[in-house]
Formats: C-alpha cells, sequence, structure tokens
C-alpha cells in the first residue's frame, strides 16, 4: 500500500511548486526580440508624368487684330478684324492688321532641338518667325522664316533637318530668296529679344519679343478679315 508521509509530502509540493512557476513564466513571458524587421510602410508609387503640353503665349498683335488661346482645348486663334488704320503700329510704314503670338519658353534653346507639329482650320495658312541669336549674345541677329511642311491641314517643322528663309537685321528688311538649313547656321539659338524689323510691332525695338512667333496673314499690310484656329500644337525643345 502506498502512503506518503509528511516528509513525502513537503519533498512533492517542492517539485509541483518549481514545475508551476516554470509554466508561469513562460505565460509571462515578453517578446523583446529586437532583430524582428521594423514593419516596412506601404510602397508610394510616383505620380504619372502630365502628358498636356504645357503651352502658353504673349499677345503683340498690331492694331485691329488678336489672339486668343484655348488651353483647355489646345486652341490657338489668330484673328484679323479687318480696315486700315494709322500709320504707326510698325516699325516699318505698314497699316494693317497683324496678329502675332509669342511662344513662351524657348529662350536661349538651340534651334536644332525644336520641332513643331499643328493642324489649322481657317481661310489663310498660318505661318512662324524665329528670333535667332547667332553670337551667342542672347540678342537677335536674324529672323528666319521656317519652310514648313504642309500637307492639308496639317503642318510641322523640324530644326535639325528642315530648310528657311533669313530676314537679317537691322539694315536688312526684306524676305530672303535663298533657303538655309542648320548646317548654314549651326550656332543657332532661339532668343527672347528686341528686334529691328518693319513688320514687326514698334514696341519691339524697345521691348523683347517671345523667340517663337505664330501669325497669319499679310502682315503689317494685311487689311481684310480672317481668323484661323491652330490646333493640337506640340512643340519639343
Amino acid at each position: 500500500m502506498w502512503f506518503l508521509t509528511f516528509k513525502h509530502c513537503i519533498y512533492y509540493i517542492f517539485i509541483l511548486t518549481l514545475l508551476g512557476g516554470c509554466q508561469l513564466g513562460k505565460v509571462g513571458e515578453v517578446d523583446t526580440d529586437e532583430d524582428d524587421p521594423a514593419e516596412t510602410p506601404p510602397s508610394s508609387k510616383p505620380a504619372p508624368e502630365e502628358t498636356t503640353p504645357k503651352i502658353s503665349f504673349s499677345d503683340y498683335s498690331v492694331n485691329q487684330s488678336s489672339i486668343s488661346w484655348d488651353k483647355e482645348n489646345n486652341i490657338l486663334t489668330l484673328t484679323s478684324d479687318g480696315g486700315t488704320n494709322a500709320k504707326g503700329g510698325f516699325q516699318g510704314s505698314g497699316k494693317g492688321n497683324k496678329p502675332i503670338a509669342g511662344l513662351i519658353g524657348f529662350h536661349n534653346s538651340d534651334l536644332r532641338d525644336f520641332k513643331v507639329d499643328f493642324t489649322f482650320q481657317g481661310s489663310v495658312t498660318p505661318w512662324m518667325n524665329f528670333l535667332i541669336d547667332i553670337n551667342d549674345d542672347e540678342i537677335a541677329d536674324y529672323i528666319f522664316v521656317p519652310i514648313m511642311n504642309v500637307a492639308g491641314n496639317d503642318i510641322g517643322w523640324n530644326g535639325l533637318t528642315d530648310p528657311f528663309k533669313v530676314v537679317c537685321m537691322p539694315t536688312c528688311g526684306t524676305w530672303g530668296s535663298n533657303s538655309y538649313t542648320l548646317a548654314d547656321f549651326p550656332n543657332s539659338k532661339i532668343v527672347d529679344s528686341v528686334i529691328n524689323d518693319g513688320g514687326m510691332p514698334k514696341d519691339a525695338t524697345n521691348t523683347p519679343m517671345e523667340g517663337v512667333l505664330f501669325s497669319a496673314g499679310g502682315g503689317s499690310s494685311e487689311t481684310g478679315t480672317f481668323s484661323v484656329e491652330i490646333q493640337n500644337i506640340q512643340s519639343v525643345d
């Protein structure tokens, strides 16, 4: 027959107390392992690049003409209200109406890097001028008149490869009869500058104009009425 003496009882109580303490110790443990990797914050994706062209214009229109820019729909409108004006709006003797839009943001940029494409709707074909510095002094030496690639209502021009005509300033006020390419003027830069040309606004002798200009119609001699929309302008520099 099994029986426990007082000595045995004390011994077993001591053993059970030790075991119970170990179990309690396991339950009460706190994980202090500092090697656990910290929680990784959720990664944030970069915002997508804006694809809408950032384009804006200055208005240099002379006499009864104007421009308007619909940024949301990418439409530049050149308008002549017609009629003859008193002499004095142009540097020369012209009395007509000439809408002129200056494309902002191309000062001191290389002509070789400039490309433009657009479509147009209207009774006249729009055209462009570039104010060009070849001496690296940020003052225009020439006006380049790009010979645009026209296919129906689509127009484009590439400064690296496409030809242009030259108007020299200030001594030459006539259109150049020859066409040139970048190979003839390899250091050409577009500049915002004052200019001396009979077909430009009178104030441009003292106040710089943007180096990329859009216009339409017959220039300083234009007395007719027209409105032309230049749409989907894509310019690269």
